[in-house]
């Protein structure tokens, strides 16, 4: 838990950095996959039939979750080159990237849930969407202690 959290904090850091920085943040993000998948295995303790089952599955929820993490590490980078100098519509524009994520991870997660719960049943899918709460609640906090607010005016 402790390095999700540290990746993340890591991860910050790197929001306002150049593009040339690109490798060490797919790096970052390879090593962040690489815990959270082990914490995840730690936590639903699997049978080797279940987790037969499950890993595809997972890939698959990862692969999609991707996308939309690079598109969110892309909205931070662009709101971190701005935030001092935001205008009305660009914060707006921030605002509905913000729901769309919302939305999208929403969906996201409501279909492998669906996926999980239809191959491994309803305990085993609430336990794995009980973890990515958890995981990116902690992960969120994290980002949102180290981006500066708009101020609002």
């Amino acid at each position: 838990m402790k390095k999700t959290i540290l990746f993340f904090t890591l991860l910050t850091a790197y929001v306002s950095v150049s593009m040339a920085q690109q490798n060490e943040f797919e790096y970052l993000k390879s090593e962040y996959k690489s815990d959270r998948k082990t914490l995840l295995m730690n936590y639903l303790k699997l049978s080797d039939a279940d987790a037969a089952k499950f890993w595809p599955i997972y890939g698959n929820y990862e692969a999609e979750r991707s996308k939309l993490a690079d598109a969110r590490f892309q909205n931070m980078k662009n709101y971190a080159a701005q935030y001092s100098t935001l205008t009305n519509e660009q914060a707006d524009v921030f605002g509905k990237n913000y729901f769309e994520n919302q939305a999208t991870e929403s969906s996201i997660e409501k279909k492998y849930y669906a996926q999980i719960k239809k191959q491994l049943g309803g305990k085993i899918a609430l336990s794995w969407l009980q973890f990515e709460a958890y995981i990116d609640a902690a992960t969120q906090f994290k980002l949102l202690d180290a981006i500066p607010f708009t101020g609002g005016k």
